[in-house]
């Protein structure tokens, strides 16, 4: 991919992607950021697809921009930090704090670095899952009954935020539907 003195290359010619297929980006800025335009109203999720397929191609760009011209969504996409997204739409460029987030993306990308590693937001969870046990035990809970609530709370999250990376919903089965207010349900006035 030729690159301009500037640092910013407007593709037209294909890239390999992740999946083995070519593909370009519309717009990528070294070090910077790829951006993806879709039609107005389009799937911007897609444009993200796409623009995680070439992210190697692309020296794996610290920003993943997609926008229809009416909205935009700036990922972060930083080695082991947790991921953040700025969703915004034009009418909100008007706002200085908006606005910034724009200029940060063109020339100072690292303005918008999560301060949380993924190791941070582990230690994290474990830290509130530890006192949600403890806090349990110490009402006279059966430590063996405590553990197995715990571990199917944890599976049950994990399994949102990784196999479905939302929040709302699991895909691996009904068994764990309703999770964290139904199991075991003699848990419910100590942990409400």
């Amino acid at each position: 991919m030729a690159v301009a003195a500037t640092g910013y290359s407007y593709t037209t010619t294909g890239d390999t992607t992740t999946s083995g297929g070519e593909g370009w980006a519309d717009v990528w800025k070294r070090g910077h950021f790829g951006w993806e335009y879709k039609g107005k109203r389009k799937n911007l999720d897609a444009g993200f697809g796409q623009l995680q397929q070439y992210a190697l191609a692309l020296e794996n760009p610290p920003l993943l921009i997609v926008c229809d011209l009416d909205r935009f969504v700036i990922r972060t996409n930083w080695t082991n930090t947790v991921s953040e997204k700025h969703d915004f739409e034009i009418e909100d460029l008007r706002e200085p704090r908006t606005l910034q987030k724009l200029k940060w993306a063109m020339s100072d990308p690292e303005q918008l670095r999560p301060g949380k590693t993924r190791q941070d937001l582990t230690e994290d969870a474990a830290a509130e899952f530890a006192a949600l046990a403890q806090s349990l035990r110490d009402r006279g809970h059966d430590a063996g009954e405590v553990a197995h609530f715990i571990n199917r709370l944890v599976f049950y999250r994990l399994c949102q935020v990784y196999v479905l990376g939302t929040s709302d919903g699991c895909i691996v089965g009904r068994d764990y539907q309703g999770i964290e207010t139904s199991s075991p349900a003699r848990f419910l006035p100590t942990v409400v």
